[in-house]
């Protein structure tokens, strides 16, 4: 494929497909690996705050008042944290070396009982 033909593709790419692409992230995360769903989230949060950006700077130049450009930064702040919490949350819990989830710890512990030799499983 030429690389016209991949240009014009893309220009045509209805809104709703693209949508559709935003919104298939969550299903799909049970089905690819953490790097993968890391990367989506990245980029749906970079799109979302790109959003926001966008949005502020044209009212900020229609309105001609450079405080909406600061609103909509206060409005997009909390995507990126949230994004930042989800990227965080499982590297900081190896670290600390937090509790298993109770789903967890009931299936190390039937494994473990079923070991010969073992009497109990210690926290």
């Amino acid at each position: 494929m030429t690389p016209e033909k991949k240009t014009e593709l893309r220009r045509h790419v209805p809104w709703y497909a693209k949508a559709g692409a935003g919104c298939s992230i969550v299903p799909i995360s049970g089905f690819v690996s953490s790097a993968i769903e890391s990367d989506a989230w990245h980029h749906l949060s970079d799109a979302i705050t790109s959003g926001f950006a966008f949005i502020g700077i044209s009212v900020a130049l229609w309105i001609r008042n450079p405080t909406a450009d600061d609103w909509a930064a206060l409005f997009a702040s909390p995507v990126i944290i949230f994004n930042a919490y989800r990227k965080l949350r499982h590297p900081l819990a190896e670290l600390l070396d937090a509790k298993p989830s109770p789903e967890i710890e009931r299936q190390i512990r039937s494994i473990t009982s079923k070991v010969p030799g073992v009497d109990t499983c210690f926290n």
